[in-house]
């Protein structure tokens, strides 16, 4: 290889890892805030391990080590490339929701895979010639199954990731779309190996997948005390500004949607027939496609009624497979879902419930504790405004 071209790799390769590494070393102290920022994280992870390889890869070519190390770091640079292209399929299937027991079966199948080709990579059976500079050009045997079996990997995180690409965040498809094109291109070419253009192309794949997990909600956790701080500041606004129980209702579920970065929030309360039809009123929504508000909840065994009766919050990762479904609307599915009850002296006014539409999200412990601080001053909000109202409807009582 021209010995400027390794070095500009080599370049390339260290910023990349110095960029991937430091998202990965923040995301592992700070843990991001759904099941997306865990898929990405350690996705990212297993780049940053290729990145590596890579550079000692390069670096034992620039410095004419000896030819032992050189082979060392190479095999080891293939380990990278495989684990690369199985993570990539892996980090589809999650973020797509797709975790069925046949497509944790393939890409268990592909670990195995890459165990039993240990054996041919150290023991040089991979390709025909043994010169260390012409290493790459012609596949053995061993190198053509595993050339077949990384092929059929990329192709089936391929056609996953256009299938459900509206699932997926559009900047985590194009990270990984442009390391598989890459992946393709070392595969079949022998000169795009040795200009070590999967090794580019991981790197274009580090920035974006590193920018996209830095940009994550609630993943710093100053952003996530601004946000709190500002929603507290916004309902306490709201509850001393406002003598409108629907306006207060609204400005809930809004500041309740926008500090947990979810699709959709819902504000239930006691119907006006509560004591005769034990029902909940959705009373205001914010974000979805389908209109809920004016919508009748009997409490029972749905998540809202649980949550009124137990007073304790609940979080499901997937409240549209739940047992408990009551919003059966085709064309609003409730994914990750957390309720939390509003508490005024010991009695349950309204539930706050925030849902994600899009399947992969989680709902931490955080995000709950974040719902929880707002609920109280919401309860108070929701009170003054419901005394409020009978105050100036008992103003406007004619007297006899």
């Amino acid at each position: 290889m021209n010995p400027l071209l390794t070095f500009g790799i080599f370049i390339a390769n260290t910023l990349a890892l110095a960029i991937a590494l430091s998202v990965v070393i923040l995301a592992l102290s700070q843990h991001p805030g759904d099941a997306a920022g865990h898929a990405v994280t350690q996705f990212l992870a297993v780049v940053v391990f290729y990145n590596l390889t890579v550079i000692l890869s390069m670096a034992a070519m620039l410095f004419n080590l000896p030819t032992i190390v050189i082979r060392i770091t190479v095999n080891l640079t293939f380990l990278g490339f495989s684990l690369c292209v199985i993570s990539a399929f892996s980090l589809i299937v999650s973020l797509a929701g797709m975790m069925k027991q046949a497509l944790q079966v393939i890409a268990r199948a592909g670990v195995v895979m890459l165990v039993l080709m240990q054996w041919p990579v150290w023991t040089g059976k991979l390709f025909l010639n043994d010169n260390l500079y012409q290493l790459m050009i012609h596949y053995a045997p061993a190198g053509i199954v595993g050339v077949i079996a990384a092929l059929a990997y990329i192709g089936l995180a391929l056609a996953a990731a256009i299938a459900y690409r509206r699932r997926i965040e559009p900047s985590i498809i194009i990270g990984i779309m442009l390391l598989l094109c890459g992946q393709i291109l070392a595969l079949v070419s022998p000169v795009m190996r040795e200009i070590g253009v999967a090794s580019i192309a991981s790197v274009a794949a580090s920035i974006i997948l590193g920018y996209r997990l830095a940009r994550m909600q609630l993943f710093n956790p100053l952003l996530m005390h601004t946000a709190q701080l500002a929603a507290l500041r916004d309902v306490s606004h709201t509850m001393i500004g406002t003598q409108d129980l629907q306006t207060v209702l609204k400005s809930i579920a809004q500041q309740a949607r926008h500090i947990l970065n979810s699709e959709v929030a819902l504000i239930l309360v006691r119907g006006n027939d509560f004591e005769q039809e034990k029902t909940l009123v959705v009373g205001a929504q914010d974000g979805g496609t389908a209109d809920l508000e004016g919508q009748h909840i009997t409490v029972g065994d749905n998540l809202s009624g649980r949550v009124f009766t137990l007073k304790q919050s609940i979080r499901l990762q997937n409240y549209a497979a739940w047992e408990g479904n009551a919003f059966n609307k085709p064309n609003f599915p409730l994914y990750a879902t957390m309720s939390v009850p509003l508490l005024y002296d010991d009695q349950v006014v309204g539930v706050i419930n925030v849902s994600s539409l899009k399947s992969g999200r989680q709902f931490a412990e955080r995000d709950q504790a974040m719902l929880e601080m707002l609920a109280p001053q919401a309860a108070v909000a929701i009170v003054n405004a419901q005394l409020r109202q009978r105050i100036v409807a008992l103003q406007q009582k004619p007297t006899t």
